[in-house]
This record gives structure tokens, C-alpha cells and sequence, in this order.
């Protein structure tokens, strides 16, 4: 996702403090939960957690993607090898996003036009990592990123 226009409005929640959301929910229908986790194109690899319970949404760390930490670090049983791997989509990794929404009288074709808003263009995605990670990030800073220079 953009950083820029996802805390802009584009996605229609509020931010103050590191809070997504305060108060103030503008999704189609009667959100009452959403969680999951989102990739911000300005963080390559930082996994960013999303949180919603009525009207407050929180946003944070939730580690890094599984590529992006060093192998030794992984699973070693199969099982879980397999599940992460199966994660896995082409040049990406596991980084996607993955949000799940409940509630009531919800309208998944707006939800999804809504969160669309937020992500990157071609040609901002054909630019690739290193042009994403001078977007500009408004999002207050979740830990110390290493640095790919």
C-alpha cells in the first residue's frame, strides 16, 4: 500500500498519535471488526498489523516478512516450512495484504474500492523497492529498518 494516501483519507479513517481511526469509522455498512496485516511500500520489509474494534483502529509492527529474515532464523519442521512457503508469490514474497472485515449490511465491492485507493500505481510499482522507500511516509516510525545501501 502507499503509505502517503492510505493515511490521507484515501482509506477513510483518521489518524492521530499512531491511532487509526479514533473515534471516527467511515466504512461502507456497520464495520464492528477488521484485522490483519498490510505491506507498506515504504517499509519493503516491515509487516504492518492492522486492528479495528468499533471505533478505534490501531496500526503497528508486526515483524518482519518471512524473506526478509535470514533462513537460520525459519521454522525447521516441514509443516510450517510448507505453510510459509506456500505464502509465497513471485518477486514479493508473502507480502500482500490481508484484512478481514466483520460485521453487518457490509459492502465488499466499496470495501474493496476503498482500499484499492491505497495502493501504488504502475508506474509507482514498476519503479520498484528502492523508489518506494523514498515515498513519502507520514506513518510514525515502528522500529529501526535496516538500511539496503
Amino acid at each position: 500500500m502507499h503509505p502517503q494516501p492510505t493515511l490521507e483519507h484515501k482509506l477513510p479513517v483518521t489518524v492521530l498519535s499512531g491511532v487509526l481511526g479514533a473515534g471516527k469509522t467511515d466504512w461502507p455498512g456497520n464495520v464492528l471488526r477488521s484485522k490483519g496485516f498490510f505491506w507498506l511500500a515504504s517499509r519493503p520489509d516491515a509487516a504492518g498489523e492492522w486492528s479495528q474494534a468499533g471505533g478505534i483502529v490501531r496500526h503497528g509492527p508486526a515483524g518482519i516478512w518471512w524473506d526478509a529474515a535470514p533462513r537460520e532464523h525459519w521454522p525447521t519442521d516441514p509443516e510450517h516450512l510448507a505453510r510459509i512457503e506456500a505464502e509465497f508469490d513471485g518477486d514479493y514474497g508473502a507480502r500482500r495484504e490481508e484484512i478481514v472485515f466483520i460485521g453487518q449490511n457490509l459492502q465488499p465491492e466499496r470495501t474493496r474500492e476503498i482500499l484499492d485507493g491505497g495502493l501504488l500505481s504502475e508506474d509507482e510499482m514498476a519503479a520498484g523497492p528502492r523508489a518506494w522507500k523514498a515515498l513519502d511516509d507520514p506513518f510514525p516510525r515502528w522500529f529501526a529498518e535496516k538500511s539496503e545501501d
